[in-house]
């Protein structure tokens, strides 16, 4: 009885974390959008510090992957 009721917890817990980070997404992506339309607007307007770091952020995720997939595929061929 109570390993089940461990299980409906985590998964109550589970959808808790994927509820919220849904709508830090929709947050950040409509901060993004907001920001974008601003820049239109005002092309000599610097990008917010936030902005800056969520881009430095995805670049550096994008690095490590390919990286990671480049460094992969040296390990195959030796």
């Amino acid at each position: 009885m109570l390993a089940r009721e461990d299980e409906e917890e985590e998964k109550q817990l589970q959808k808790d974390r994927l509820a919220a980070a849904i709508n830090a997404l929709t947050k950040r992506k409509s901060m993004l959008e907001s920001e974008k339309e601003t820049i239109q607007q005002k092309p000599t307007m610097d990008l917010m510090a936030e902005t800056k770091l969520f881009r430095e952020d995805v670049f550096k995720r994008r690095y490590r992957a390919k990286s990671s997939v480049m460094d992969d595929m040296d390990f195959d061929m030796d």
